[in-house]
Order: structure tokens, then C-alpha cells, then sequence
């Protein structure tokens, strides 16, 4: 990973991105996941890959709740795996 997604804590109600940055031939394909589950755009997050790069948006922490999300760089070559941590101020 040439960038890793930073845990943070956000105030309840706030949007926040997790970003994640990779290099690799052939081009890993980048997923978003969490606490196991894959995540898809939806309502509550956004998810943009553009190149070696993926953003997870999150749009309201606070319906979500604290959680873990990871994401994984996958190519022929083999799986890296980065996670963070998103809490919820005052929750």
C-alpha cells in the first residue's frame, strides 16, 4: 500500500473518507469491507476507484456506529490487507 486508510474518531452525525492508495502490475483490484462484510455503494457510503486508488465515504457515522473497515488489494500475485477504525464521538 502506497497509502493506508488512518483511523479516526468523528463527531456523531459528520461524514468521513477512508482512503487507500496501491501499486502493483497487474493492476490490484481494490475492495472495501466491513468488519468482514463487503460493502457496495449505497445510502450511507460511496465507494470510488479510480486507478490504484479507492475512497470509502461514509456519509453519517452515527447511524452506522464504531467499526472496523479494511480494505484489500487483490491481483494474480497475491492479497495485502489495511484496515482503520472509525469511532463515533461520545458513543
Amino acid at each position: 500500500f502506497v497509502k493506508q486508510p488512518k483511523s479516526q474518531t468523528v463527531q456523531e452525525n459528520q461524514k468521513t473518507v477512508l482512503e487507500c492508495k496501491v501499486t502493483g502490475q497487474p493492476t490490484p483490484k481494490l475492495t472495501w469491507y466491513k468488519e468482514g462484510a463487503p460493502l457496495h455503494s449505497s445510502r450511507l457510503y460511496k465507494i470510488i476507484t479510480k486507478d490504484q486508488t479507492s475512497t470509502l465515504e461514509i456519509s453519517n457515522v452515527g447511524l452506522i456506529g464504531p467499526n472496523t473497515y479494511t480494505c484489500t488489494a487483490v491481483n494474480p500475485l497475491g492479497e495485502a490487507v489495511t484496515s482503520a477504525r472509525v469511532t463515533v464521538q461520545g458513543m
